[in-house]
This record gives C-alpha cells, structure tokens and sequence, in this order.
C-alpha cells in the first residue's frame, strides 16, 4: 500500500493592517508588508489588488518559498485631504483560504512647503543674454523639514540653471528648519 503525502503552501501576513498616517497631497508614502511562507511548499501569488489612490510596487504572479518570506511595498498618493479607507487583495494558491484581505488607510494632509512662484516666464529675455529670477521655498512646518526638489523641472532644461543653495543644485535633500525660507536663483 502506497502513502501519499501532501506539501501545501501556508500563508500569513504581517501586519494585518496598514496605516499611513497623514501624507502630504501630491506627496506618495510607503510602506512594506511581510509575507511569510511557513508550509512545505512554495505559495504562489497570482493577484495583488488594490485600488487607487494606494499602489503595489510588485506584481503578481510572484513566488514565495517553503519556509521563506518575501516584502511587498504597498504607496499611498493622496489626491485630496480626506481620510481614505481601502484593501490589499492578495490571491495565492493557499490551502484553505486562497485571498487575505489587508485593511489600507490614510489621509491627505497639507504641503509641507510653499514655493513662490509657481510659475516663471522668460519668454521676453533676449538671446545671448542671461536673465535670473527669484525662486522662495518656505517649510510651513513646525518643525524641520527634509525635502527634495525633485518636482522641479523646466521645458528646456538645458538653457536653465538652478543656484543659490548646493543641496538644490545637486539634487540631494534640502533642510529647512520650522518657518525657514530659502531663496534660490532660476536663469
């Protein structure tokens, strides 16, 4: 007489909720979760779903060894300052309960800084000739704030420069303190 013995993927999920907090409008936060594999099988995922304005960096199908765990990066975009509620569906082929819900929320909160203004016009400067214009970044803030201009372009990049703070012009992170301005150079 012949045994047969089953290997089944298990599955769970840590943590079982997600909560992103309050994230600037336009801004985008993530966050990760585990999912662990402690069945003798390897768990296949073959959905990851989510509705806007949250997102998965990873997609499915995707493959979770016996006895293993893998992340999956879950973003938050607010597009509005309201509170969000939404949920991660993940399919798998695991026994018993093929789709685990993750609960998602969030909330838009307000910029952190202004810049002024919002829009420079160099259509009258003169060929050959340099012209530069005043660009204000200000941390609304109480406290510091990190913040990274890379939201910052120009429709012909390569006749524009940026100075007036090094960060800026190196595309790294600029600090400011609660309430601090920086003036910075566009020509």
């Amino acid at each position: 007489r012949a045994v047969i013995i089953k290997y089944r993927p298990f599955r769970s999920v840590s943590p079982a909720a997600l909560d992103f907090g309050a994230v600037p409008v336009g801004a985008r936060r993530y966050l990760s979760l585990e999912i662990k594999n402690p069945g003798t099988a390897t768990l296949h995922l073959s959905a990851l779903a989510v509705s806007a304005p949250f997102s998965t960096l990873e997609e499915a199908p995707l493959e979770v060894a016996a006895g293993s765990a893998r992340s999956v990066s879950v973003a938050f975009a607010p597009t509005s300052m309201e509170p969000v509620a939404g949920t991660l569906r993940i399919r798998s082929d695991a026994e018993g309960s093929p789709e685990l819900t993750v609960a998602l929320q969030g909330s838009g909160a307000p910029l952190d800084i202004e810049v002024s203004p919002l829009s420079i016009d160099f259509r009258d400067a003169r060929i050959g000739w340099s012209r530069a214009e005043r660009l204000v970044i200000k941390n609304l803030r109480a406290g510091a704030v990190d913040t990274a201009i890379r939201g910052l372009s120009f429709t012909r990049a390569a006749h524009f420069a940026l100075s007036g703070a090094s960060p800026v012009a190196d595309r790294t992170p600029l600090s400011l303190a609660a309430g601090q301005t920086q003036e910075l150079s566009v020509g």
